[in-house]
Parts: C-alpha cells; structure tokens; sequence
C-alpha cells in the first residue's frame, strides 16, 4: 500500500541509491584526507559526533572543577528580593527597545469598513470536510493502472470529497479577505511590545529597592571571571546535541547523515552491485570499510553523554549559558551615578496613557488574525482545487488513464488533503471571532492618542544612553540566576553532567589514536578529483534523506500536534484570573508550527508522489530528482519554551498539567531527532545536477567540464548552525585521462 506517508518502492531505491554513493564518496575523502594529512583529525571526529565547531582539545581537558566553581557561586549567591521587579522592568525595556527598531510604517492598515468584512468569515462551516475519503483515493492513484472497480470506487470517493467541498462554498470574497488579512500583519509585532510595556512598571529606583539592586549587580562581579565561555560551550554542545538535533557544517563527511552511526553501513555498501559498478576500479571499496571500526568507541562514549540529555538538564544548561551570554556582553560596569541617571531617564519616557482593555483587544486580534492568515487561504485554494477536480478529473476517469496521469492526479489530491487539514486544524472559523471590543484601535490605530502616547515612549526608550544595554544585560542575567535557584535539582544536573564530560578524557584520547591508524595504500588522481565534489553531493542528498526521514514520521507528527492542541484546549477553558500572562507568550504560535509541518509533508509526499524513477536506474538518470525537489520549509519546533510554558500554569486549577507536560514531551522526542532545517541545502541541492554530472565524468575516467558554481542560494531566515560558506570553484580542464 503507498500511502501518504510511505512513498512507493521506487522512490526508496533511487534515495537509497544515492545515500550510498554520498557514503562511499565521503569515506573515500576521509581515507585520503587522514592519510596525507589534509583532514586534521579532531575536525572528523566532530563532525562524525555532531559536535558542531566544538574545540575537541576543550572537551579532552575538560576542567571540571571550574564548572563546579561556577556552578556553586551560582548557589550561593544570596539575590535580595526587594529589587525584582527593578531588574524585570529594565529586561522588559531592553526587549522593547530590541523590538520596536524593526516595527515598519502603518500607513497600509484597513478602515473600518473594511476590517469589517472579516467579520463575515465567522459564517463559514467546514464540518463536513471531517472525515473524507483520502486514503481510498490515494491508495488507488499509487495503482500503475486501475480496473472497473478501481475506477468506481475512485469516481465514488471523490464525488464524496468534491460535494462535501461544494457544500462549505460561500459567496464571501476570499480573496479579498486573504488581501486584508495581510494588510494587518504590521500588528502582530507592535501587540507584543504594547503588552509588553502595558505589562511592565517604570524602574524606579527609590530608597528601599536602591540598595538592593545596586547590592545584586555586585554579585556579578565575582561571577564574570568564572564564566569560561568554552567550557559551557562544550557543555551546552555535548549535551543539548544529544537531546536535540542541531544541523551543523561538515566539509568532509556531509554523506554520513547520522554520523558515526552510518559507518557501519560502509560494508553493505561496499558489496552493493550497483556501487561496484559505479565505481569499478577508480575506487577501493575493500579500503572504505577500514573506517567501520571506528564507530564503536564514538557509539560507547556518545550513550554516556545521551543518559543526561533530558529536557531538565538541558534546560538547566540552556540557563548557565544565558547567564553566561549576559554577563559576557556587559561592556562595561556602570557605576552608581550612572545606573541612578540612565534609569531616571527610563523613568521618564513613562509619561503615557496606557489602557489594559485595548492592550487586550489588541492581544486577541492578533491571535485570530494569524489563524485566519492560514486558514482562508487554505480555504480559498480547497475551492480552486474542487473545480478543477469537477471540471478535469471525475469524468474523464477511465481503465485506459495512464500512469503518470494517475501520479498527476495524486499529488493534487495530497495538496488538497494537506490544505483540508490546514482548515480544520484549530479553532474554527465561528470560534475566532474579529469583531472584538476596542475595534478602532484596530482600523484607526496610526491616529490613536493610545497609539501616539506609546510611540513617544518607544522612541523615548530608543534614545537612551548606551550605558542601557549594560544594565539591561546585568538585570537579564540576575533573573536567570533567579530561576535556576528556584530549582536547586539544576545544580545537581549541571554537575552530574560535567562529571560525564570529563571523564570522556580517555575515550577521546582512545578514539583519536584510533583515527590515526587510518590509512589509505594510495590516493589516487580520481580520489582527489571525486574529493571536490563530496560535500555538495552529500548535502543535496541529506535534503532527501531528511525529507523522506520527516515523512515517515508523519504519525509522530500528528501525535505532537494533538498533544500540543490538547494542551491550547486544555488552557483556553481557565479562568484568566488564575492563567500566568506569561503562558501564550512562552507558548508561542503553535499553530505555526502545525502549518509548518503540514506545509513540509504534503510537499515531501507531493514530491515523492512526482519522481518517476524505475529499478535499475543509472547514476545519471538519478540527477533528474533533484530539480523537482520542492523549496522545503524550516520547521521551527520551539519546543523549550513550550516546555517552560507549561510550568506556568498552576496544577491546583489544570491537576493533570504534569501528566500533559509529560505525554507532550514523549510526543516531542521523535521529532526532536528529525533535521528540520531544510534552507541551508537551497544551494547544493539546486547545483546537484551539474556535481552528479562531474562526478560521472571523473568516474568514466572523462575531463571534467569548465564549471563555474554560482553562489549559494540565501536561506530564508538564518538558522542555529556553522554557516555554509560559499565558494566558488574552477575545475580546470585537463588533458590526459585520470590515472588510477
């Protein structure tokens, strides 16, 4: 059966295909590069470890006592109370003052009767879009061909989908409503800061909290030397990458997707017929498997450091290294005069009229607004998408249809099905209602004495003396030692854990020695040659991999996403009165993250569903894969502030919290595994082509071609990684054939 989330034999050959070549290519490059030497050993061990830009000379001498010191001045560090709300007020401005620097012009906000029309959406009822017929459908679109039953069964199935379809259609614009919708997304961005301010307190400094936050801000002082970045960089790294995955840089071993992990695979591979054939006698493929022996001692030592990757202990480490962070990036420290003048300026941009009930309505457009931003244009395309259905497909079935019809057929249907879910998921349209109170802050925000009031105090907070960022940073790093205190198991955490890191002395010293033995009898010309093309090769088909990996873990994704919407339902029936206001802002938009991962597997599926490849294939046909592969998403989980969120709220109201905590975390570990960053492949994955047909010409012993690869495609947004930095390479034509 190939079903949404399981592509057809196929395709899985053609990915395994080239996830074999992408492996004999990086071991051949690691055998030449640690025999000649070009490839320092410590930069292949992290990289095979995920290590990311570790400095493994850190991890081997790794002082534990410095950790411990650090670790216990943390302890006893004795914070006085009075101050608090001192030291939240100047975070909070320093956030605004970091946010409202990329506020844009308001000049393109609807009137009201425009804004109005929203309002209409709330008539809108997909009830009957629960429930359809997808996997029928796309169980016999997976069909080379059909019978009379199989095309009776179709027709009647999407009938079914096409008039249930029909029976939400509205004489509502929508695209209208998708031009509105977006013509209110400046918003978004100035309700957090408004909340923030209209949350927030001047920082007053008067004579009973003067004291004692000029008394905290001692405390640092002692700290900051203490604070070595890179011993809590190996820290967080070792830890926080077995727990999570982090998408890292790898020059030379991009085609092990799992790292160590994949090594033992190398002699499977080296016994593969369609890679001995691949390769014939350019490459020794008896040499690639000497490579195996060094994924035990990396296996053995990374169990040791997964026993502590739990969500506890990597949020305990996560807080050390913002304190850290904070305490670092103070420049300078501001004396008492300084402090007293700098926040007696703060005090001033105060002078504004703030009003809760607009702040609220604010709060609560914003929320409708981004569900409705995703929903009416879903909505909009399910509709365009039926009539070509009614129009182009449902009558024109037939025995005779031919394969790559039915494939075409089938991925519409999948856009259709993941368009359907992207509707329903959430509230529902009568739920998310836009004619709230306040409705004029809305349609005439820009003009508002409310909205000007604030301005001032923005632009106010902006003009403040540099000596800010100090304070700020000082206040940010008190409240964090305050919050690992409120949990003294953290420090018993941060301690076990540095207990494991220095006792991996030995192993890595073992393992290092290890990866000197390795040699190759002969480098050749072709190895070299082949060498130059190992990592974009790699990287292209770890998007694939990747991609195909996400897709199979299509029913660990919906579990994430009933636990986390569980969790909203579950929140949503308090009372306000008892809900922290800090729950939706740690909480964050989850059903983002739910678009996103919709987004992501229907055009995996979509994809997987399009490439027609056959068994046998040959390495060069396997190139026309890659430019059909879709742009790919980054799916951002957030899945530590939605853990922090959760600790919010109070258990004597929701009694069953810890228990959702939990089940949300188990449906979190699967995906946490997944790589998800799909941006930083744009460029590799797009050159694929041209790298497959370079390396086809090196392995039939031809002159490569004159390429000149143009720069990296930039990713959409920057992610947590090592960048990819481009280069641009001239492979210059030779004249003899390579020798071997």
């Amino acid at each position: 059966m190939a079903s949404l989330e399981y592509p057809d034999e196929n395709t899985t050959q053609a990915i395994d295909k080239l996830a074999k070549t992408a492996r004999i290519l990086s071991a051949v490059t690691l055998l030449s590069g640690l025999s000649d030497g070009s490839i320092p050993v410590d930069n292949a061990i992290s990289e095979l470890m995920n290590l990311g830009s570790i400095d493994l000379k850190s991890l081997e001498n790794f002082d534990k006592t410095k950790v411990d010191k650090f670790i216990d001045k943390l302890k006893s560090v004795n914070l006085r109370d009075e101050s608090k709300y001192v030291e939240e007020s100047v975070r909070n401005l320093y956030t605004i003052q970091e946010k409202w620097k990329t506020v844009g012009n308001l000049t393109g906000l609807p009137d009201g009767n425009t804004y109005k029309k929203l309002y209409a959406l709330n008539n809108i009822d997909v009830s009957s879009l629960k429930n359809l017929p997808f996997d029928n459908v796309l169980d016999l679109l997976a069909k080379p061909s059909l019978s009379e039953a199989d095309v009776g069964s179709l027709k009647t199935s999407l009938t079914d989908i096409s008039t249930k379809i029909g029976s939400t259609k509205t004489s509502i614009s929508l695209e209208e409503m998708v031009k509105i919708l977006e013509s209110l997304k400046p918003l978004y961005i100035i309700s957090e800061v408004f909340s923030l301010l209209g949350a927030s307190s001047p920082p007053i400094l008067g004579l009973h909290n003067a004291d004692s936050f000029f008394t905290n801000f001692k405390f640092l002082d002692g700290l900051t030397s203490d604070a070595d970045s890179a011993l809590f960089d190996t820290l967080g790294k070792v830890i926080s990458y077995r727990f999570v995955f982090h998408p890292t840089n790898r020059d030379y071993s991009s085609g092990f997707l799992n790292g160590f992990n994949d090594l033992n695979k190398l002699e499977e591979d080296s016994k593969d017929e369609w890679v001995q054939k691949l390769f014939g006698s350019f490459v020794r493929l008896d040499e690639v498997t000497s490579l195996v022996k060094l994924q035990t001692p990396m296996m053995e030592m990374d169990k040791k450091w997964s026993t502590h990757a739990t969500p506890d202990v990597y949020n305990s480490i996560r807080r050390v290294m913002n304190i850290r962070q904070s305490l670092v990036g103070v420049t300078k420290k501001e004396s008492k005069k300084d402090i007293e003048d700098i926040l007696g300026t703060a005090d001033n941009c105060w002078a504004f009229r703030s009003d809760r009930l607009a702040n609220e309505a604010i709060k609560k457009f914003v929320k409708g607004t981004a569900e409705l931003s995703r929903k009416v244009p879903a909505f909009l395309q399910i509709h365009k998408s039926n009539a070509q259905l009614k129009a182009e497909v449902i009558d024109k079935l037939s025995t005779s249809i031919k394969s790559g019809d039915l494939k075409e057929i089938r991925s519409a249907i999948i856009r259709l099905q993941s368009d359907i879910k992207s509707v329903l998921d959430g509230r529902s349209f009568k739920d998310i209602k836009m004619d709230i109170p306040y409705v004029p802050v809305i349609t005439k925000f820009s003009t508002l004495d409310f909205t000007q009031d604030h301005k001032k105090a923005f632009d106010c907070l902006l003009k403040l003396k540099s000596g800010f960022k100090n304070i700020a940073l000082s206040a940010k790093a008190i409240l964090e030692i305050r919050d690992l205190k409120a949990n003294l198991k953290s420090f018993d955490d941060l301690k076990s854990s540095s207990i494991v890191i220095s006792e991996s002395s030995s192993s890595l010293k073992s393992i290092r020695q290890l990866f000197g033995t390795i040699k190759a009898k002969n480098s050749t010309d072709t190895i070299k040659k082949l060498a130059k093309y190992s990592k974009p090769f790699g990287e292209a088909v770890n998007a694939l991999v990747s991609a195909d990996v996400a897709l199979s873990k299509t029913k660990e994704f919906q579990s994430l996403i009933a636990q986390g919407r569980l969790i909203e339902t579950t929140v949503e029936a308090l009372d306000e009165i008892v809900l922290d206001k800090n729950f939706w802002k740690e909480w964050g938009d989850f059903g983002e993250t739910v678009h996103q991962i919709l987004s992501l597997t229907s055009k995996v599926s979509e994809w997987e569903n399009e490439i027609e490849v056959f068994n046998g294939t040959s390495f060069d046909e396997l190139a026309a894969v890659f430019p059909k592969f879709p742009e790919l998403n980054d799916v951002e989980i957030d899945f530590m502030d939605r853990l922090s969120s959760l600790k919010l709220v109070n258990p004597v109201w929701t009694p069953n919290i810890n228990e959702l905590r939990d089940d949300f975390i188990k449906s979190l570990k699967p995906v946490l595994k997944l790589d998800l960053q799909f941006s930083r492949f744009k460029s590799a994955v797009a050159g694929m082509p041209e790298t497959m047909k370079q390396v086809s010409r090196v392995l039939k012993g031809e002159n490569e071609d004159l390429v000149v690869y143009p720069p990296p495609v930039k990713p959409d947004k920057p992610v947590d990684t090592e960048r990819i930095l481009f280069t641009i390479i001239i492979v210059m034509m030779v004249s003899c054939f390579f020798t071997t």
